[in-house]
């Protein structure tokens, strides 16, 4: 490689190892180190004071025939070893001026600004998108059981100090409901519903931009309340809508709620128990049948027990070498169900368990068994009925 002439290097800032040199002489040297020439010879000839593997890290920079996009100076690149294929490589291009970077993400004062004053557009874009949103204001009269039962989960939990805004679930510390899945549909419940509408005031980093709509995480984003006070007033709405009167719930309604409630963390503590044992197993439509078929003859305190003897029945078994791991954790949840029929076809007094303290009780089910079933634990020990007034 031949540099075609001085004024293809840039000698704005030489280096202190190169200033007893003259232009052409550094010329000569790069263009020797390129052609092969004992680097040890160079250093002896031209009497430069550093050590061979350093020379080419010395050398000023090489001009380049384009000129930056920010403020029109010529571009330059570094030297590279000549033991590399490319001693010169045009996409490490950069201005010695401003410091603008075309291949790179750069750091420039020019696209600083440039991407600053870009997203303060998208900010103001999005914020605008997001107030323009229309959404129907919900009379309080008309919201239904459930209505009432998962506002009373969300605003208990989530709602800001002032009592204006929905703060994002997914910085909650206590969790909703048993599953993120029930938890995200209790939210799209919400907003399918328009009881509740995403807010300007959301981290707008977590919304994707489409042509005709918006998309969002929903556990991650701010919402408003678009419920109308019956009273015309808001404060006393929140009120009755974070403590609702038990006697708005029907018998019914609740002991669907109980099943659910008994179902969910059923499914919670049978994954926290194949974990344990590191099982890799994915809840199906047989798992979630068994588990249905459990919470109409008992309590979750006795499913954890059901749960947790088959889980270490079929343990044993791969431990002793009986069966292959895969089948061990196929076999769970048949265990379940055989022990299940059978307790029930014996009539067996089956213990109920505890809630474990790694498994803490989900907002939903305190609201539904103290506030409005008002059957406090027994919502856990005993198992979904009708009759639990």
């Amino acid at each position: 490689m031949n540099v075609m002439g001085i004024e293809d290097l840039d000698f704005t800032n030489v280096d202190n190892n190169l200033k007893h040199l003259t232009k052409n002489q550094v010329l000569e040297v790069i263009n020797k180190y390129y052609d092969g020439v004992n680097i040890d010879k160079i250093l002896e000839d031209y009497k430069i004071n550093v050590a061979p593997t350093r020379l080419v890290r010395i050398f000023p920079r090489l001009f380049i025939d384009k000129v930056c996009e920010k403020c029109s100076e010529r571009l330059v690149v570094e030297f590279k070893s000549k033991s590399i294929s490319k001693p010169i490589d045009l996409t490490k291009a950069y201005c010695p001026s401003c410091g603008h970077q075309e291949n790179a993400y750069c750091t420039c004062s020019y696209c600083k600004t440039e991407r600053q004053e870009a997203e303060e557009a998208r900010e103001q874009r999005l914020k605008t998108r997001i107030e323009n949103l229309v959404h129907k204001i919900v009379q309080e009269e008309s919201l239904s059981q459930k209505d009432k039962l998962y506002l009373s989960v969300v605003l208990r939990v989530a709602m800001s100090e002032d009592i204006g805004i929905i703060e994002p679930i997914s910085k909650l510390e206590r969790k909703l409901t048993p599953s993120e899945e029930w938890t995200v549909e209790l939210m799209k419940t919400l907003i399918t519903r328009d009881l509740i509408s995403v807010s300007a005031e959301s981290d707008l980093d977590v919304f994707t931009e489409e042509k005709d709509f918006l998309s969002y995480p929903v556990l991650d984003v701010k919402y408003n309340i678009n419920i109308e006070p019956y009273d015309g007033n808001y404060e006393n709405m929140i009120r009755r809508l974070i403590y609702p009167d038990p006697e708005q719930f029907e018998a019914d309604f609740c002991y669907d709620m109980w099943k659910k409630v008994a179902l969910s963390e059923s499914e919670e503590y049978l994954l926290f128990e194949m974990n344990k044992v590191r099982y890799n197993f994915s809840p199906g439509k047989k798992t979630y049948m068994v588990l249905e078929s459990l919470t109409e003859h008992f309590s979750t305190g006795q499913i954890y027990n059901i749960i947790y003897r088959s889980v270490a029945n079929s343990t044993k078994r791969y431990q002793s070498g009986e069966i292959t791991k895969k089948h061990a954790q196929n076999l769970v949840i048949s265990f379940c169900e055989h022990m299940g029929e059978r307790a029930v076809a014996e009539n067996w007094n089956m213990v109920s368990y505890g809630r474990r303290y790694d498994l803490p009780e989900s907002v939903i089910s305190e609201v539904l068994f103290n506030s409005i079933m008002q059957i406090s634990s027994l919502g856990f020990s005993e198992k979904p009925t009708r009759d639990f007034r």
